[in-house]
């Protein structure tokens, strides 16, 4: 599992090992007790959250049987679907001298396509 708080701290993110595609992602509000689940498309299952401020969260989710990841954002005050932005999307790389996140590793590739 792999979980982050909400800037406002209103909101736990997280993902679940192991659950079906499309159905790993969830909220948590500690204030109302509320749990909701976030559903997307199958095909890929959910690596990682976090927040993009507020009303957004990100997603990165990997291909079944590949190394493939993708990025999606979720609005959480619209009724828009979840949007894949990004495809491709190389792991980082972990040991015990590099410190590299999802988020290191996104806007690496963010600058170098600009």
């Amino acid at each position: 599992q792999r979980f982050e708080w909400s800037p406002t701290g209103a909101w736990m993110a997280y993902t679940v090992a192991g659950a079906v595609e499309g159905q790993g992602v969830y909220l948590y509000a500690p204030q109302e007790a509320e749990v909701r689940q976030i559903t997307l498309p199958d095909g890929a299952t959910e690596k990682t959250v976090y927040w993009a401020g507020a009303e957004h969260l990100f997603v990165v989710r990997q291909r079944q049987n590949t190394f493939v990841n993708e990025l999606w954002v979720v609005s959480l005050t619209t009724n828009e679907s979840p949007q894949r932005l990004m495809t491709n999307i190389a792991m980082p790389q972990t040991s015990n001298q590099t410190n590299w996140s999802w988020q290191d590793v996104l806007a690496a590739q963010v600058l170098a396509l600009d």
